[in-house]
């Protein structure tokens, strides 16, 4: 890892993995700087790559897998409660011949009022699918709200609630995505003075309802299918300070993901009330 902070604050991490002919390598690098008290701008990006070794034996080849993301932020402070901006990201997935590529452009406004945010994004997407020299384009725009309120429950803790609705409409593959956020953070010592050192709690829940349509089979002759997912994620973290200057932290995840696929439109299907009929798994 490195960090440049005197320069701007920015970061470069390099990881690699191997598990057993499975290789990867992850690049992340971000930095953001503020130019004026009133103008800012954060540049994010990654790199993984994942590749699977053939085996001579079986005859299999090897097999690469990599995918990529830009972003590039820039924001304004109009007033002391409202924050105009804009924004480019553009993501990368490619298996073999395979590449998607997704590219979004968009205007944000961020509005302050009584301790309650208010965020929203309007945007153009654009995905190019190909496989070899066959390509299919898909293009709309996106539309997305976010409320976030972080109320002051008890002394030093900090709970943070949030609400997101996300519309991207394309020709073919529009998505609907809804997700509730909510997360509590408390010391549970006043000492000693340094951070790591104090016992701490932290819990967070997540509850996630997504519908879109993507493309399955051949991209020469693809068929449009719909999937629905519900999701519901619970953390939970102990950090505890025992003697001889260990501290122990006990973790807990729980995280449940519902999928229902069709091939037809599904027009009636209401995707904020996942039941538990056939075609189901989680």
């Amino acid at each position: 890892m490195l960090f440049l902070e005197h320069a701007f604050s920015s970061g470069l991490r390099c990881d690699f993995s191997q598990d057993d002919r499975t290789y990867i390598w992850n690049f992340k690098f971000d930095c953001n700087r503020r130019i004026t008290p009133k103008f800012s701008w954060e540049l994010l990006s990654s790199i993984n790559s994942t590749l699977i070794k053939g085996s001579t034996v079986s005859g299999n080849r090897d097999r690469w897998q990599e995918d990529g993301k830009i972003d590039l932020n820039l924001d304004y402070l109009l007033h002391q409660k409202l924050k105009i901006g804009a924004l480019f990201s553009q993501d990368l997935n490619s298996l073999e011949k395979r590449k998607v590529t997704t590219s979004d452009y968009g205007i944000t406004s961020e509005f302050s009022l009584v301790g309650i945010n208010f965020t929203q994004v309007l945007g153009a997407r654009n995905i190019d699918r190909r496989l070899g020299e066959t390509k299919r384009s898909e293009e709309g725009f996106n539309y997305s709200q976010t409320i976030f309120f972080s109320p002051r429950i008890f002394a030093g803790s900090v709970t943070e609630i949030s609400l997101n609705q996300t519309t991207t409409q394309l020709k073919n593959i529009p998505i609907l995505k809804r997700d509730f956020n909510l997360s509590f953070f408390k010391y549970l010592s006043d000492s000693p003075t340094s951070d790591w050192e104090k016992d701490s709690l932290k819990v967070a829940y997540l509850e996630a309802w997504a519908k879109k349509k993507f493309f399955a089979g051949e991209i020469t002759a693809p068929q449009i299918n719909t999937q629905k997912k519900n999701q519901r994620a619970f953390n939970l973290c102990v950090a505890r300070r025992v003697p001889l200057g260990v501290k122990l932290d006990f973790k807990f995840d729980l995280l449940s993901n519902q999928y229902r696929f069709s091939a037809d439109s599904d027009t009636l299907f209401d995707p904020f009330l996942t039941d538990n009929g056939g075609g189901l798994c989680g």
